[in-house]
């Protein structure tokens, strides 16, 4: 599929403040279509959720779409945040992103799952210190193409250092899904998109993209500004 070309927008600087800001103002660009794609992604991994902790078979049928469909859509969503922080088209046609390395999406999703469960039955701080440096994973999965393995080693790279901002952007997140859920649910989904507009905006401060891939699948040099 071939890349999108994208507006020559600013970045933010990599602080929890800036990228929330340039997350609002990405949303606000664009609200229709990450509203209405974000609305039915949303209700795919509740449902999976929803299943997976059901007692019953359909514990398995929910596991099931959330490793293979759940996932996929999810990181496919956030995708299109990073299209819209870089001030690309936000269009639901290029989720098909996501069938272009599919079995590496879904082993990925399983393997930073596996990480992070198993760093958070380790007193919790590992399970912490695993998810900040996997939050890249998701980009260099479906917008690099690049494996599983070598997504994770990339993202652990390119996180170094930015622990404080990753953590910080997660918990104003969760404190704005809480807002989100205090207003009769309604605010929630709009939080969650603009908690992955923040966190794509991060990437792209400081991931921007040029001609010119890097043996990894990442690019090399800066988009100019």
């Amino acid at each position: 599929m071939a890349r999108q070309s994208y507006a020559l927008t600013t970045p933010p600087a990599p602080r929890v403040g800036a990228c929330y800001e340039h997350a609002l103002q990405s949303f606000a660009a664009h609200l229709a279509p990450l509203l209405g794609i974000g609305l039915v992604v949303a209700g795919v991994v509740a449902l999976a959720s929803h299943l997976t902790h059901t007692h019953s078979g359909l514990a398995l049928v929910g596991l099931g779409l959330g490793a293979f469909v759940a996932t996929p859509l999810k990181w496919g969503f956030y995708t299109l945040c990073l299209d819209a922080a870089r001030g690309g088209r936000v269009d639901a046609a290029n989720l098909i992103r996501v069938q272009d390395n599919y079995r590496e999406i879904v082993i990925a999703g399983v393997i930073c799952t596996l990480l992070v469960v198993g760093g958070l039955l380790l007193l919790v701080l590992p399970g912490i210190f695993v998810y900040t440096r996997l939050q890249f994973v998701p980009y260099l999965v479906v917008e690099e193409k690049l494996d599983a393995v070598d997504a994770i080693r990339e993202s652990f790279r390119l996180t170094r250092g930015l622990e404080g901002t990753i953590l910080g952007i997660v918990v104003a997140g969760l404190l704005a899904s809480g807002l989100g859920l205090a207003t009769l649910g309604l605010g929630l989904v709009p939080a969650l998109i603009w908690w992955d507009l923040a966190m794509a905006s991060l990437y792209h401060a400081e991931i921007l993209p040029s001609s010119e891939p890097t043996e990894l699948g990442v690019f090399a040099e800066p988009f100019p500004t």
